[in-house]
């Protein structure tokens, strides 16, 4: 008799200016068997620097619209993962930083505030619908 398959967990690249909110997030996708951070990253260069080998399903952007270089890196973020989900979250007024989110092509946007709670019903939701 055969064990049934390993349901395939989610793979998921976060990226974040603040080592705090990479340490809540790893801790928070942590507590979901469905779901694996395969790193965990403070800039965008280091993410660009190890996209081919990480080839994440899920990337977790937080940037904010008062630091330039993380609005900028946005386009860059979308071309290094082109067939991954990308949700771009920052705690800036929502309209800014959806509306950068949106300008860079990225899948989805969510408020910082709201990651405790959006956030992995959307990876879960996501992952049932691909």
């Amino acid at each position: 008799m055969t064990a049934p398959a390993q349901p395939e967990k989610i793979s998921v690249l976060l990226i974040d200016h603040t080592p705090r909110i990479l340490h809540l997030l790893e801790r928070l996708i942590g507590r979901f068997p469905e779901l694996h951070v395969v790193e965990a990253l403070g800039t965008v260069d280091e993410a660009l620097a190890r996209a081919r080998e990480l080839h994440p399903q899920v990337v977790v952007y937080g940037f904010s619209v008062r630091l330039p270089h993380t609005v900028a890196a946005l386009p860059r973020v979308r071309a290094a993962f082109r067939e991954s989900f990308i949700v771009a979250s920052s705690f800036d007024p929502d309209d800014a930083g959806a509306q950068a989110a949106r300008d860079a092509g990225l899948d989805t946007y969510l408020s910082g505030f709201e990651l405790d709670i959006r956030l992995v019903p959307l990876l879960l939701d996501w992952a049932r619908g691909r």
